[in-house]
């Protein structure tokens, strides 16, 4: 029972996004029947750039970045550390999607490779992934 965290969930739980609610449902709803939780390293700049961005633009300040970056870093999530069979994987899947860059792939690469099931916010991956008729590959959304 393993799921592949996309970074807009994680951040969806220690932020207030217009998700936070139902990040935080799912992911204690995961909690209690076990699933563990998976990202690939790319995830600790994207949280932090993240972070970063919503302090810039005054969303965020100092102490709240402190804050957030420190329960980002509690969560009970795996990092999963490149290999070159990833990287193969993660261009692959870039190329499916008809991405400019890697990041979304390393996410797929890394749920493919452990056999878990990958969930997002980025509606816009999910319509690009939704003609391959992939499982695994799931929205969070309002209903969820």
């Amino acid at each position: 029972m393993k799921i592949v965290l996309d970074a807009n969930i994680t951040l969806a739980l220690v932020l207030s996004l217009p998700a936070t609610p139902q990040a935080v449902q799912k992911v204690s709803d995961w909690q209690k029947q076990g699933y563990q939780f998976f990202v690939p390293t790319l995830w600790c700049y994207e949280v932090i750039s993240a972070l970063r961005k919503a302090r810039v633009a005054g969303f965020l300040d100092a102490v709240a970045v402190k804050e957030a970056f420190d329960q980002l870093l509690g969560l009970p999530i795996e990092w999963v550390d490149p290999t070159p069979i990833l990287m193969e994987r993660s261009l692959y899947w870039a190329e499916i999607l008809g991405q400019r860059v890697a990041y979304d792939g390393a996410y797929l690469a890394v749920a493919e490779a452990i056999e878990a099931e990958f969930w997002t916010l980025d509606h816009k991956l999910i319509r690009a992934i939704l003609p391959l008729n992939l499982g695994w590959i799931h929205a969070l959304t309002a209903e969820d």
